[in-house]
């Protein structure tokens, strides 16, 4: 036990170092503040509406996620630093508790922590955990927590009651805090299932505890749906359901982080790529390279001997998660977004680790391409923090720029805007966020500066640069460069 938690806390400490440079970062872009804004004045106000409206007037009923966000809020005294430190503690929790699940699954400590490395430290963890104010690493932090637990029950049936009692409850509690956890039904079933079929004892009671939880489970989500969710869920069309899968699944298998190449290289970023008829036939030219690899290190005889003690029944049953995890963003968001991809890059660095365990020739060549993984993903997640962070400078600067104290009473209709010839750079994401977008350059401008200066009379949109020309009224309208840099639109004077 002692060596499992130094690993952990080797892991621990490694992830923490890259994220260092985020955790005091400022608040950055619309999410925040729009989530900053419902907890400074909706929630605190009137709090029984954290349980009895929907996310933002959403087919989403998360009542947990906004005490969670309350309180951190309330506790933080509104400090951007205590849901930094919330989000990456979570973060550690998932990574933990991936460990702990790797290893009791395949019973091999350098497979599990090289799985956790990986999963610490990859980029498209990286915006989950730094958007502030979201709940999605604590909330996939509870999920695999709870299968962790379930695991446990079935491998120290001595305590099962003991484990699975708190796998359920915590199940239970996540529901509210994030509904599409509910994926995690189909992990504990199917892991059942196998652990059935290979013969292994199952408590008697345990199958007739788990139906009557799940039971329980659907029956309150759906009973507290009927009461308080008016909107249905838009559902995608397959055609989009095969298109997002397979861009989240390419996202994965890409050996390179896009934003760090964009950094690097200059390659555009996924935003600005655009489907061409190249682009679509290097698909098809990986895949057999990829194949033709496979196939030579198939003729060698010590390889395919690894290959039929590799447990391919669990390096699917992590495949079928993965799928489980997406399906909710599949089937009921259009959108793409890495945010998404949290858990399944976790589960995916599972399947990963386990390859290279059981293929390689020996545990040193095993340990040197977990090593260059981790540095690839390392330096990529370094430089999205630094991105993270330099939004969080704009952001804070931008306001500190405002005449806030000005602002604090009475009726204002801020208009701001970039100047010309310097106009915002494409989005994506949390990063490449710059100028007035650190903060908003939609409808949560207004909100953030209500939150900033406690007054709710306060009106804010950004607008083309021709649309300032007319502004006669010093203090409502200025000009913000992609750096920060605020000018009253009227007079010219730049603020402090």
């Amino acid at each position: 036990m002692k060596q499992h938690l130094l690993r952990i806390l080797v892991i621990a400490l490694a992830v923490s170092a890259v994220y260092l440079r985020v955790t005091p970062a400022h608040f950055c872009s619309f999410d925040d503040y729009a989530d900053a804004h419902r907890a400074a004045f909706e929630d605190t106000q009137e709090p029984s509406r954290m349980f009895t409206t929907t996310h933002f007037n959403t087919p989403k009923y998360r009542p947990f996620e906004r005490v969670l966000i309350w309180g951190f809020w309330q506790a933080g005294g509104g400090s951007p630093v205590a849901f930094r430190i919330r989000n990456l503690g979570f973060h550690l929790v998932t990574v933990a508790s991936l460990y702990g699940s790797a290893f009791l699954i395949f019973q091999s400590a350098p497979l599990a922590a090289g799985a956790a490395l990986l999963y610490g430290l990859h980029p498209l963890a990286n915006q989950a955990v730094n958007g502030a104010m979201w709940s999605i690493s604590p909330t996939y932090g509870l999920l695999m927590a709870s299968f962790f637990l379930f695991l446990l029950a079935l491998y120290d049936q001595r305590h099962w009651k003991r484990w699975l009692g708190l796998s359920l409850v915590t199940v239970f509690v996540n529901l509210f805090i994030y509904e599409a956890i509910i994926v995690v039904f189909g992990f504990l079933y199917v892991f059942l299932i196998l652990w059935w079929w290979q013969g292994r004892p199952i408590p008697k009671a345990l199958p007739r505890i788990l139906v009557g939880a799940t039971a329980v489970c659907i029956l309150a989500l759906w009973i507290v749906r009927q009461l308080f969710v008016a909107i249905p869920p838009p559902v995608v069309t397959p055609v989009e359901v095969v298109k997002n899968l397979t861009i989240y699944a390419g996202a994965m298998l890409l050996p390179f982080d896009s934003l760090l190449a964009n950094r690097l290289f200059g390659t555009p970023l996924p935003s600005e790529i655009r489907f061409s008829p190249g682009l679509l036939l290097a698909v098809p030219i990986m895949l057999l390279a990829a194949a033709g690899l496979i196939w030579l290190a198939y003729r060698t005889p010590g390889f395919r001997a690894r290959v039929k003690q590799t447990e391919w029944w669990y390096l699917a049953f992590f495949a079928l998660t993965v799928v489980f995890t997406l399906t909710p963003f599949l089937v009921f968001t259009p959108k793409i977004s890495e945010t998404y991809l949290y858990l399944p890059v976790g589960l995916y660095c599972v399947i990963l680790a386990a390859v290279l365990w059981r293929l390689l020739p020996s545990a040193r060549w095993y340990g040197a391409m977990v090593a260059v993984l981790a540095i690839s993903f390392a330096s990529a997640t370094f430089v999205r923090n630094g991105n993270i962070a330099r939004c969080g400078d704009i952001a804070e600067s931008i306001f500190a720029q405002f005449p806030l104290d000005q602002w604090r009473t009475g009726e204002w209709n801020i208009r701001v805007s970039p100047p010309p010839g310097d106009p915002l750079p494409p989005r994506y994401g949390l990063y490449n966020v710059r100028g007035i977008g650190a903060i908003d350059n939609g409808p949560t401008l207004g909100l953030a500066l209500q939150t900033a200066t406690g007054n709710t009379r306060i009106k804010a949109t950004m607008v083309q640069p021709e649309e300032l020309r007319d502004c006669d009224r010093p203090g409502v309208c200025f000009w913000v460069t992609t750096d920060g840099k605020v000018t009253d639109a009227v007079t010219g004077a730049k603020s402090n």
